[in-house]
C-alpha cells in the first residue's frame, strides 16, 4: 500500500490502516488493490473535523477563554468536576461553541483518582484538527508545543517562573527540590565533618500569558507555514525551548537544539553558512553582543565556534556521553572537518559558561524576527532581506 497508493497510505497511520485493510478483505476476500485503495479513500473522507482539547500544564490564565485563531481558542481548565451552570467557564463554552462549532470538555485541575491531586494542568488549546483521529491528536499536540515555543520567546518570564508545558502527563512540577552536597575530608570522619550544603525547596509560579497579539503570533506563522520565514521561526522556537531547560536536558542535548535553532533560522538553499547568515542576522538586530555580562560579538562568535564543536561530538561521536560527564581537559579530540576540539573547549565548565550566553543571544534574535515577520505579513521577500 505504502509503495502503489503512497497519498492514500499517508492518510491513516499504519496499524489503523492494517486493521481497516484487515476489515476489507475480511468483507471480500476477492477485493483486488484498485478495490482496496478507493474503500480505504472512503474511510478517509469520514474523518472530518474534529475539536482537540490538548491541556496544559503551569499556565495562568485570567480569562475563561481567549480565541487565538480561527480555528484554535485557549480555554481556562475546570477547577474540579462540581462546576456549576452559573461558572464563568461553563458560561463561556457557549461562546466556545459558536468558536469552533461544537462544545467540548476542558481539562480538570484538581482531580480525584484514590487520592486528590493538582494536576496543574491550568488551561486547554482547543484547536479544529482534520484527519484520522491519531493524526489529528498529533497536529493538535504539534500545534500547542510550537505555540508554547514561540510564546516563551517573545514574552519570556522573569523571576522564578516555571515554563508551561504539555499536560499529556501530569502533574507536572512547580517546586524544585535542590541536590545536597558535602565535602568529603581527608581523612574521612565518621561524625561531623564539613557541613552539608545545598537542598531545600524553591517554588515557581505558572508562566504569565503575554498579551493576545504575542498569543496569536504562532498561529499566524502557523497559517503561513509553507513560507520560508513563518518555517524557520517556528523550527527554531521549538529547538529554542529545549536549548533553554538546564534542569531538564543534558548540555550534549541542549547543544544540539541550540545549533539547530541557529541553522534554523540562518539556512539557505545551499545549506551551507547558516551559522554565518544567524550572525548577520544578529548584527541587524544588535543581538550578537552581551555588554552586561562583558561578551562582545567576538567573543560571541567564538563562542558559537566551540559550540559548532561540541554539536559535532554530541551527533555523531561515541565521546558525546564525556559532553554530560565531564571532558577531560587536556584532550585533543580530532574532528572529520575543521580545527581539533581542545579538553578546554568541551569541558563542563566552559559549556556552562557558554550556553546561557547563546541561548540569550539566540533568544532576543528570534524575538525580533518574529516581530519583524509578523510586521511584514510572514513576507519570503521580506525574510531574505534580513541576511543583506
Amino acid at each position: 500500500m505504502r509503495e502503489q497508493a503512497a497519498k492514500t497510505f499517508v492518510r491513516f497511520t499504519e496499524w489503523n490502516l492494517a486493521l481497516l485493510i484487515a476489515d476489507e478483505l475480511e468483507g471480500n476476500p476477492q477485493l483486488d488493490m484498485i478495490g482496496l485503495v478507493a474503500a480505504l479513500r472512503v474511510h478517509a473522507a469520514e474523518h472530518g473535523p474534529r475539536v482537540v482539547c490538548t491541556a496544559l500544564c503551569n499556565l495562568r490564565i485570567d480569562r475563561s477563554a481567549i480565541r487565538v485563531a480561527d480555528d484554535a481558542v485557549l480555554v481556562r481548565a475546570y477547577a474540579d468536576r462540581h462546576a456549576e451552570d452559573t461558572d464563568e467557564d461553563v458560561a463561556a463554552d457557549s461562546d466556545v461553541r459558536r468558536w469552533l462549532g461544537t462544545r467540548i470538555s476542558r481539562p480538570l485541575r484538581q482531580v480525584d483518582v484514590g487520592t486528590g491531586f493538582d494536576t496543574t494542568r491550568t488551561a486547554a488549546l482547543l484547536t479544529v484538527e482534520h484527519g484520522a483521529p491519531t493524526l489529528a491528536l498529533a497536529r493538535a499536540r504539534a500545534r500547542a508545543q510550537y505555540a508554547i515555543a514561540m510564546w516563551t520567546v517573545l514574552a519570556p518570564p522573569e523571576g522564578r517562573h516555571v515554563l508551561p508545558d504539555l499536560g499529556v502527563w501530569t502533574p507536572q512540577p512547580s517546586v524544585h527540590a535542590a541536590q545536597r552536597h558535602r565535602p568529603v575530608p581527608d581523612p574521612p570522619v565518621l561524625a561531623g565533618g564539613p557541613s552539608e550544603e545545598g537542598g531545600g525547596f524553591t517554588t515557581y509560579s505558572p508562566f504569565e500569558l503575554p498579551a493576545d497579539e504575542i498569543l496569536r503570533m504562532p498561529f499566524d506563522a502557523m497559517t503561513f507555514a509553507h513560507r520560508r520565514g513563518a518555517q524557520a521561526v517556528l523550527s527554531a522556537s521549538l529547538q529554542l525551548l529545549a536549548a533553554g531547560r538546564a534542569s531538564r536536558l543534558q548540555p550534549s542535548e541542549r547543544i544540539r537544539a541550540l545549533m539547530a535553532a541557529v541553522e534554523c533560522l540562518g539556512e539557505q538553499p545551499s545549506g551551507k553558512g547558516a551559522r554565518q547568515r544567524f550572525l548577520r542576522l544578529a548584527e541587524r538586530h544588535k543581538t550578537n553582543a552581551v555588554p552586561t555580562r562583558g561578551w562582545d560579538a567576538e567573543r560571541v562568535k567564538l563562542a558559537f565556534n566551540r559550540m559548532v564543536k561540541a554539536r559535532n561530538i554530541a551527533t555523531h561521536g561515541a565521546d558525546a556521553v564525556l559532553l554530560d560527564l565531564g571532558y577531560p581537559h587536556a584532550a585533543q579530540r580530532k574532528l572529520l572537518y575543521g580545527q581539533e576540539a581542545l579538553g578546554v573547549e568541551l569541558a563542563a565548565a566552559s559549556l556552562q559558561a557558554d550556553l546561557p550566553i547563546l541561548v540569550h543571544v539566540v533568544g532576543r534574535t528570534l524575538d525580533l524576527t518574529v516581530r519583524d515577520l509578523s510586521s511584514d505579513a510572514w513576507s519570503d521577500t521580506a525574510f531574505t532581506s534580513y541576511f543583506t
